[in-house]
């Protein structure tokens, strides 16, 4: 429950022609008779500045504006390639590849490495391996390979594959 002072400036436009200061209750009731909500505009001043409003309205509308705004950005979509640590030489030639298409089209990808418990107990350094194949090949290609942070980089590796500019 919000307690309002003994006096407030209630500036509504739509009801009166010029802000007013009227004490709490009147202002409550204000809002009540014309069944909309009584919203602190500025608590800093004195008498505290409030405002008659449809309080559920304007937070709509302006959801509404911000959704409108986010759909109108273009997006940066990256693209991402999921690898195993225990991937085959002709599978790894197919998505690098595939990582060659994406990459003259959006300039850059993400690469996915990752590795099973089973794996792991296999072959230990299997994360390192494919790892290193990866930025072998972006070497090779003249590709910039950067690793991302990952939680849990025994399991799991990221890298973002991009042109180098020249």
């Amino acid at each position: 429950m919000l307690i309002l002072p003994k006096s407030i400036k209630e500036s509504d436009q739509s009801f009166n022609d010029k802000p007013q200061i009227v004490d709490r209750f009147t202002a409550l009731s204000l809002a009540k008779h014309h069944q909309l909500d009584l919203v602190c505009v500025s608590n800093k001043s004195e008498p505290i500045v409030c405002k008659l409003m449809d309080f559920h309205k304007e937070t709509f509308l302006s959801k509404q504006k911000q959704k409108e705004k986010k759909s109108q950005q273009p997006k940066a979509d990256v693209k991402e390639i999921r690898m195993k640590a225990q991937i085959d030489q002709n599978d790894f030639e197919r998505k690098a590849n595939l990582i060659e298409k994406i990459i003259e089209v959006d300039n850059r990808c993400k690469i996915s490495a990752s590795a099973t418990n089973k794996h792991l107990r296999a072959d230990p350094q299997c994360i390192e391996k494919i790892t290193e194949k990866i930025v072998k090949w972006g070497e090779s290609k003249k590709l910039k390979v950067f690793e991302e942070q990952s939680s849990n980089p025994l399991q799991r590796r990221k890298f973002i594959i991009s042109k180098i500019n020249e």
